[in-house]
């Protein structure tokens, strides 16, 4: 299996950020992981917290790109990469939490069934 990468559309909210991904750190390996944070916040707060972390790669934003112009651009971003073909690509919003479930079944799903969709139950 290839890395992990995991497109964050943010629009200010860095603690939630924070927390999202500490929650990822906890139960995915750090270094299977590549977060693409599209930060579309007028003072780009996040661009300014995460830019020197090694697995996390900020796209600054035009301030009107919303959910889905900042899921595009992280799209673009990493068509751009030429990553691996056994890569999995994650949309996720950062005011979410994972648990230890979340990602081996993805992975599990995933070889099973190449080339697919998944997305996990969603509890508030």
């Amino acid at each position: 299996m290839g890395k992990l990468y995991i497109i964050v559309p943010v629009f200010k909210r860095l603690e939630h950020t924070k927390t999202f991904i500490a929650s990822c750190n906890q139960h995915i390996d750090e270094n299977s992981i590549i977060y693409i944070i599209v930060d579309d916040s007028p003072q780009y707060e996040h661009f300014e917290y995460f830019s020197k972390i090694n697995n996390i790669k900020v796209l600054k934003g035009t301030g009107n790109l919303w959910w889905g112009g900042s899921i595009n651009l992280g799209m673009q971003y990493l068509m751009d990469q030429n990553i691996e073909d056994n890569s999995i690509v994650v949309w996720a919003n950062n005011d979410t939490i994972i648990n230890e479930n979340l990602y081996p079944k993805q992975k599990k799903f995933l070889k099973k069934n190449p080339n697919s969709f998944f997305h996990p139950r969603v509890f508030n």
